[in-house]
């Protein structure tokens, strides 16, 4: 009896994999784009930057380490004073508020683009989706200052075969869910070939920075580390983009829970390709790295 019930699990998992490789194939042919050939690397080390409220520690005590490093920063780091003494190398922006007029509206996404071309004044890779290359807003954005070189990749989810999706990673015609930017910056780490890449910032505490109102609204208090003091932290109501519904508990856990997983898809891919990650943020809760004191 045990034996049926295995083969027909297996038999499941093969169908569930089939499917998942047909959609996976089919979306490629319909979306696939000529991707920027990733930069050589500069560094055997590179660190990724999460905006998480540790960074702050980490920035204040181990400037010198990260110095020593290829950085790869996300989103609003620009508007650190740490952009300019850092100089990061690469930087890279994935959320479609970045890449839609509705977004640029946004003050977030005014700021960091203003911020960008203000204080970039050196050579630094922007690693974009796409999607980007035929946004007016950003194709303006990159005339305003030629030190910006943008790096266009596939963001297109690819799922199904093991081999299958190595295949896809591994020449940059796919790749991992990212349910957030920094699974994107790590991705590209991968393909980019470091030894090793290490995390800092990296946080993932946005369960303790939850709330439900008295009118059953979830309100996240949007906490950063650039602005980790009280009185610049901002509940924020979290509401569906498209269909303006509120957004419940159980949707909001059951998206984390991608992202954890993502990371620990992100190390099954990484280890294969012989990268190796380590998670160096002072405070996190992801656990799909070893820990490794900067």
């Amino acid at each position: 009896m045990k034996s049926f019930i295995k083969i027909g699990l297996m038999v499941q998992t093969f169908i569930l994999l089939s499917v998942q490789s047909v959609i996976s194939c089919i979306k490629i042919v319909l979306l696939y784009r000529r991707p920027t050939a990733l930069p050589l690397k500069n560094n055997e080390t590179c660190i990724v930057f999460g905006n998480g409220p540790s960074l702050n520690d980490t920035l204040q005590n181990s400037i010198d380490v990260l110095k020593s490093a290829e950085l790869i920063c996300v989103n609003s780091f620009v508007t650190s004073k740490y952009f300019t003494e850092l100089k990061p190398q690469n930087y890279i922006l994935l959320d479609p508020v970045f890449f839609s007029n509705e977004g640029i509206k946004k003050e977030v996404v005014k700021t960091a683009y203003d911020a960008l071309i203000a204080h970039t004044s050196w050579t630094m890779n922007l690693y974009v989706p796409m999607q980007a290359k035929k946004f007016k807003h950003f194709q303006d954005f990159l005339k305003q200052n030629s030190n910006i070189k943008p790096v266009y990749f596939n963001y297109i989810i690819v799922e199904g075969f093991g081999w299958f999706k190595n295949w896809a990673f591994r020449n940059n015609i796919g790749m991992l869910q990212s349910q957030t930017v920094i699974i994107a910056a790590i991705f590209v780490s991968i393909n980019r070939q470091f030894d090793k890449i290490l995390l800092v910032g990296t946080d993932a505490s946005w369960h303790e920075d939850l709330r439900i109102s008295d009118d059953n609204l979830l309100l996240l208090n949007d906490t950063n580390f650039y602005n980790t003091e009280t009185k610049t932290q901002k509940e924020i109501p979290l509401i569906n983009p498209e269909n303006k519904n509120k957004i419940t508990m159980a949707v909001q856990f059951m998206s984390m829970s991608k992202i954890f997983k993502g990371y620990e898809n992100l190390n099954t891919y990484a280890l294969k390709q012989k990268v190796k990650i380590y998670n160096a943020s002072v405070k996190s809760y992801v656990d799909a790295y070893v820990r490794l004191k900067l």
